[in-house]
């Protein structure tokens, strides 16, 4: 069987929140399955997300101060 990150263990890869990774799933940034209730992420679609360049802006996980 091949290892597969939960949304979970895939934001604690990226250093981001769990919120994040499921936007990025939704918006087809990062490949993932839906096993049951559960997504999962293979290794080398993480890793393929992981070496696209960020593109001009914030940092992936910053969040805006509230005014």
């Amino acid at each position: 069987m091949t290892k597969t990150y939960t949304v979970t263990q895939a934001a604690a890869v990226l250093g981001v929140t769990r919120g994040l990774v499921l936007r990025w799933i939704h918006a087809k940034r990062i490949r993932a399955a839906r096993v049951g209730s559960q997504w999962t992420i293979r290794p080398t679609d993480l890793e393929r997300f992981r070496r696209i360049p960020r593109s001009v802006g914030c940092p992936p996980g910053y969040r805006h101060k509230r005014r």
